[in-house]
This record gives C-alpha cells, structure tokens and sequence, in this order.
C-alpha cells in the first residue's frame, strides 16, 4: 500500500500508471516527492522512476525494484532496502547510514561518494558496483559479492581510505 503523502503527490502530478491491490507500478515516473520519512513501499515497482532528492528515512523498501531509478542525493538513513533491486541505480551522493541493504542486488549501481556507514550490505550482490569515494565504514559486507567493484578513494569498512 502507498503512504498517503506519496499517493496524494502521485495523484496530484497526475504521475499514477497503473496500481492493483498487490503491487504499486511506477516505472519511469518522476516522483520527486515531499518528505516520504517511513513510508511503506515494500515491493514497490518503481524502475527508472526519479527519487532523487528525496526523504526516505526509515522507509520499507524490501523487495522493491528500483532498477535505473535516480536515487541520487536520497536521504535513505535507517531505510529498509532488504532484497531490493537496484541494479544500475544511481545511488550517487545518497545517505544510506545504518540501512539493511541484505540480499539486494546492486549489480552496476553507482555508489559514488554515497554515505554506507554502519550500512547491512550482507550477501548482496555488488558486482561492477562503483564505491569511488564512498563512506563505508563499519558496513556490513559478509557474504557480498564484491568482484569487479571500484572503490578508489572509499573510506572501507576498517576506516582505512582505498587510493
């Protein structure tokens, strides 16, 4: 189910594709929504959609697919993003800080200068994933699929800087 903020937006905007009482379906919609702090959108289909800027604090995002979604500069801290798919995304500049990003797959994602710290990345797949300057200090990264990931200039998990 949509928070009410975010569909009252959607609505407003006339932004809504289609939407049936299991799945919210938003691909390549330019959300740019208000303040989004703890919304539900487990299993939300919003490839391509435009997020950026956004506040998504504490908002449960499992399952969701956000495949070629902007989430640049999204505010995700405490966010919920277990199982997500989020390959290709550009999470560029976004504050993920302590957020459960388990199982989700990031294959290709950019992750410049993104805020990971504290962040739950066990047994995601990161594969190609760009970290250049990233903050992932005291993130999770048991189990991940690391192979192919650049991470120059990245503050690792260790608070050791990668040139």
């Amino acid at each position: 189910m949509l928070a009410p903020e975010l569909l009252a937006h959607l609505l407003a905007k006339a932004a809504l594709l289609a939407t049936d009482p299991g799945t919210t379906r938003l691909n390549a919609v330019d959300l740019n929504p208000p303040a989004l702090r703890g919304s539900e959108l487990c299993g939300a289909q919003l490839e391509g959609a435009d997020l950026r800027d956004s506040d998504l604090r504490g908002a449960d995002l499992s399952r969701a697919r956000l495949r070629y979604a902007n989430v640049r500069l999204v505010d995700l801290t405490y966010a919920c993003l277990a199982e997500a798919d989020l390959r290709e995304a550009d999470l560029s500049y976004a504050n993920l800080s302590s957020a459960d990003l388990s199982n989700a797959d990031l294959c290709g994602a950019n992750l410049t200068e993104a805020i990971l710290s504290g962040a739950n990345l066990s047994h995601a797949n990161l594969r190609g994933a760009c970290l250049r300057n990233a903050n992932l200090l005291d993130a999770n990264f048991a189990g991940a699929h690391l192979s192919e990931i650049d991470v120059r200039g990245a503050i690792l998990p260790d608070g050791f800087r990668y040139d």
